[in-house]
């Protein structure tokens, strides 16, 4: 993360989190967050929910502020 701060790349991290989403919502595999550096958090995290509805691919999780999981 550090790298990417130091180039100003922050503002593309939202967009590389949510191909998690993408690439486990192709295996139907709901996956959540409750904290990720791209949305100024210390670290990052990811829970699956087996039986949970899958997120919509837009907006990324992240920057979906009505998101009942922020």
């Amino acid at each position: 993360m550090r790298q990417v701060q130091k180039k100003g790349l922050t503002e593309y991290m939202p967009y590389l989190c949510n191909l998690d989403y993408t690439m486990f919502g192709a295996l139907y595999l709901p996956m959540y967050r409750e904290h990720a550096c791209s949305d100024g958090d210390a670290y990052c995290d990811f829970k699956f929910k087996p039986g949970a509805e899958l997120p919509a691919p837009w907006p990324p999780h992240l920057l979906n502020k009505d998101d009942p999981l922020k």
